[in-house]
């Protein structure tokens, strides 16, 4: 999200830059009041697509919506594939003024293709919440209850050459039993960490998003499936997201995952390595979850 921010003041930055250089550009005031501004603008939802434009011609526009979407011009086009309620942004630049104007707007379903996948509902909705919360599985029945480790890439399905206790990873790493890793699909794809111990990349948030199915299913060297995709990361990373040498990482790929446990696997040559290359593996489970 701090990303997204500091684009679109960028994107204002650069525009109110341009502003500067044509002279005959219409200044706002006193002529351009935010209402007259703000009755130009139109907003349109079909489905999960957005259509925004304005009649003002004589002014330079730029856009930006709470699900991330920034652009500039007097019209655009972008996709909204969560249901919820959005607000679109629209900076009026002329001369030394700028106004901003804000319209809301509700998408009321859920992209049925975009979320057509199991594992979107499976990773981030529990219980008719549209959030869920995995902590570490200490008391797996996999793996002798440890959480962190190596293994083969596109071979291993869990940390199994080398894997450590909750205490060995919270003494050495600085994990805590306590870590929470919450995905958000409550009107954006956010994701929060919650870590109370010293271990990185320490408390914090950002978007996520799934490339899963079709080219983005991995096999193992035998040609049966292993991984059905990734899962993206911006901003912020899960608790002791680190392989190797403590090198953090921000794409994992989801070696398991159903509606109590979690394996993801981030491999130390990148997803081209070759089959049995070095890998870590992070083994989550639900919050609340626990093994008979």
């Amino acid at each position: 999200m701090k990303k997204n921010i500091l684009y679109i003041l960028t994107l204002v930055t650069v525009v109110l830059s341009a502003c500067d250089a044509i002279e005959d550009r219409q200044s706002l005031a006193p002529a351009r009041d935010a209402g007259e501004l703000k009755q130009s603008i139109s907003v349109e939802v079909v489905g999960n697509t957005v259509t925004c434009s304005t009649s003002i011609k004589d002014l330079t526009v730029a856009w930006s919506s709470s699900n991330g979407w920034t652009s500039s011009g007097t019209s655009g086009t972008f996709d909204a594939p969560l249901k919820g309620d959005y607000t679109l942004t629209t900076y009026f630049l002329g001369g030394d003024e700028r106004v901003e104007v804000t319209t809301d707007f509700n998408i009321p379903a859920d992209d049925p293709e975009f979320f057509a996948h199991p594992y979107w509902a499976l990773i981030a909705q529990h219980d008719g919440a549209r959030e869920k919360t995995w902590v570490w599985a200490d008391d797996n029945d996999y793996a002798g209850g440890n959480v962190w480790g190596n293994g083969g890439w596109r071979a291993s399905r869990k940390g199994e050459w080398w894997t450590v206790s909750m205490d060995w990873f919270a003494e050495n790493k600085g994990a805590s039993p306590m870590d929470k890793l919450t995905f958000s699909m409550d009107g954006q794809l956010n994701f929060s960490t919650e870590m109370p111990g010293v271990g990185q990349p320490g408390t914090g948030s950002g978007a996520w998003i799934m490339a899963l199915g079709g080219e983005n299913i991995l096999d193992d060297a035998d040609g049966a499936e292993w991984s059905q995709g990734s899962i993206k990361l911006t901003g912020h990373s899960i608790p002791c997201g680190i392989i190797g040498s403590d090198v953090i990482q921000y794409e994992f790929w989801i070696v398991k995952l159903t509606e109590d446990e979690m394996v993801l696997c981030a491999p130390e040559g990148g997803a081209g390595a070759d089959p049995w290359s070095g890998a870590w593996f992070f083994h989550y489970k639900r919050e609340g979850y626990e093994y008979p």
